[in-house]
């Protein structure tokens, strides 16, 4: 007689990761079967004996959404940047389905999560075996919409110039792949993105503020504030839209393009590039005409008339909330557009009038508390 022996060959573990993700500064990312990105290992021949998983974060730390059933020999499974334990399949799925990513504190840039695999030779001959494979997380910074001057008084060619929108974030952070951009929301060309401006190349200044105007034209920020020119705000009407309309800052790796409709079907939801977009913030407003539409449920509103200016409250840094928006008209005497001072009889319910009048700080540091400003009793005139 004679005998046979059949050795088996270990079969390497197999790990399951998304695509690269992007992600807003301060925040936490979930990974989970229910969104469809969830982070899961297998392994052929395994079977319930203990494999080995290293999770390894980059510019930020990994949480896991419960340790049942595993064993630790680095991190805990909670805010950890690295974390190693070992469980069997079952239980290390259970815990990385639902797994979050928090980005460091102030950060933004390129991040990483990486898992690597061991099978500790389950089972067969040539183990231990492994895989390593890294989710690319790219962490966009907190950058916010932070005054729009829409209506300049005098509504002329030379004063359209003094139109601006200025962003707000940290001192310095660039602006990879994000972009400025209008939607039009009157009932003729709702959804589409009538002027858009790609702030690659450029970053927040030293005062953490960024002012988009005119190239020859328009107000003077403060020292510190970066500046980006657009011809578009040198047109007889100005680059930015007077009626419906809804303003938006994204991150977008797909490019938005000027002229395009994103939302074809004028159902009031944005559609390609823009649907995959991620939204920093977003604020609108509408004239009340029929069929207009303001996207993004972000809506200002006011006593009367729609808005000439929008300013953000300095003590709220809440993205994309009304709550964080007073707006109002220009004080208009004497066609002015280097005018500043808000009106004090058309503007939203929340604007601050005491101790005194709030006005536009064009590439500067809104205020805490209004300035004092003082003017002459006269009747107002609106543009």
């Amino acid at each position: 007689t004679s005998s046979i022996v059949i050795n088996t060959v270990d079969m390497p573990p197999v790990n399951t990761v998304p695509a690269a993700q992007v992600m807003l500064q301060g925040t936490s990312r979930v990974f989970s079967t229910l969104q469809g990105d969830a982070i899961s290992i297998a392994d052929p021949d395994a079977y319930d004996n203990p494999v080995q998983v290293t999770l390894t974060a980059t510019n930020g730390t990994v949480t896991l959404s419960g340790v049942s059933g595993l064993d630790f020999t680095a991190g805990n499974g909670n805010a950890n940047a690295v974390m190693t334990f070992t469980g069997t399949i079952a239980n290390i799925n259970a815990a990385l389905n639902g797994l979050s990513f928090t980005s460091a504190a102030g950060f933004s840039g390129a991040a990483s999560l990486q898992i690597l695999t061991n099978d500790q030779g389950h089972t067969g001959t040539g183990g231990p075996l492994t895989d390593t494979d890294t989710v690319a997380i790219t962490v966009a910074p907190a950058v916010l919409l932070n005054e729009l001057e829409v209506n300049p008084p005098g509504n002329s060619t030379s004063g359209n110039k003094y139109q601006y929108v200025e962003l707000l974030g940290p001192a310095g952070a660039a602006l990879t792949n994000i972009y400025f951009v209008e939607i039009d929301g009157n009932a003729s060309t709702t959804g589409v993105a009538d002027f858009v401006v790609n702030l690659s190349g450029n970053a927040l200044g030293s005062n953490g503020l960024l002012m988009i105007k005119s190239p020859t034209g328009g107000h003077t920020p403060a020292a510190g504030t970066t500046v980006v020119t657009n011809t578009a705000f040198d047109n007889s009407d100005g680059a930015l839209n007077k009626h419906t309309v809804s303003f938006y800052l994204v991150y977008s790796a797909a490019s938005i393009v000027q002229g395009t409709d994103y939302d074809t079907n004028d159902d009031g939801t944005l559609e390609g590039a823009m649907a995959s977009a991620l939204t920093l913030d977003n604020v609108g407003w509408s004239d009340g005409v029929t069929g207009a539409m303001v996207y993004g449920g972000v809506s200002l509103t006011q006593s009367s008339g729609t808005p000439d200016a929008a300013t953000r409250f300095l003590t709220n840094d809440s993205p994309s909330t009304a709550a964080a928006w007073y707006n109002g008209d220009l004080y208009d005497q004497t066609n002015d557009p280097t005018t500043l001072l808000y009106d004090v009889t058309r503007h939203s319910t929340n604007m601050p009038l005491t101790p005194s009048t709030p006005s536009l700080t064009p590439g500067n540091i809104n205020f805490d508390e209004p300035p004092v400003v003082t003017t002459t009793a006269s009747p107002l005139y609106y543009n």
